[in-house]
């Protein structure tokens, strides 16, 4: 079932992906009578410089990741290196296998996401303009990757239910591999308030019992309620601790 993505608000780099560069304050159709037809949308990222500019979007259709936009460091991951007002399709049957992309993330005109349970990324921190995997020989060998993050200078993955992130220097490592990229991704330290945590979404992890913080730790968590037709966002601080799984 082809579904319909819009945007609003700057059109500059084509980053509304109708065709255009032109502005709009009301929400635009994303064209979808080209790489994306007959396609389903299932997620959507976007990101920008700090100022505003260089702005790319990526979604995922049918297991697939499309980006439009900003692309002049490569972070559409066609190939080229050149802006798009209308989406494209990001290389794929290299460090993507074709139908198998979970998430999408977008950071400093960089874009990673997790195809076949593996990390990839691609654009100016990746310093490549098509797909390229994460190095997966340290902390990630063996494991799968179910969802992933980035930064301006860092990478962060889910993989077997423990985090790992990696940064980025003034030469672009992203772990990858390679001379120039010496920055693997490291497991996140799980020693101290993480100890004994699963990384997941956390009020489920929560609930069952099988992650709290360590003794002593304040945490900070939002209740919303709604009582006779009206609703109101509370923010309490409590000291919690760990203990074992009821």
């Amino acid at each position: 079932m082809e579904t319909t993505v819009y945007c609003w608000g700057s059109g500059a780099e084509g980053r509304l992906g109708n065709g255009d560069t032109v502005s709009s304050a009301i929400p635009v159709a994303v064209a979808m009578n080209g790489a994306l037809s007959g396609r389903t949308v299932t997620e959507i990222a976007a990101a920008s410089d700090s100022d505003g500019s260089n702005a790319t979007v990526c979604v995922i259709a049918d297991g697939d990741p499309f980006c439009w936009g900003s692309g002049t460091a490569g972070q559409l991951g066609d190939g080229r290196a050149t802006n798009s007002s209308v989406p494209v399709a990001v290389q794929s049957g290299g460090a993507i296998v074709p139908g198998t992309t979970t998430r999408i993330a977008l950071g400093h005109r960089t874009a990673c996401a997790v195809a076949a349970g593996t990390p990839v990324c691609w654009g100016l921190r990746a310093d490549s303009a098509v797909p390229a995997a994460v190095d997966a020989s340290g902390a990630l060998s063996g494991t799968v990757t179910s969802d992933i993050d980035f930064g301006d200078r860092h990478g962060c993955v889910v993989a077997d239910a423990r985090a790992h992130c990696w940064s980025v220097g003034a030469s672009f490592e992203l772990g990858i591999g390679g001379p120039a990229h010496d920055s693997p991704p490291v497991a996140v330290d799980t020693s101290g308030a993480l100890s004994s945590c699963a990384t997941g979404w956390l009020p489920a992890m929560l609930g069952a019992g099988q992650c709290a913080p360590g003794e002593g730790i304040e945490v900070g968590y939002r209740v919303s309620y709604q009582k006779a037709g009206w609703s109101s966002p509370d923010t309490v601080v409590i000291s919690a601790w760990r203990g074992p799984a009821s």
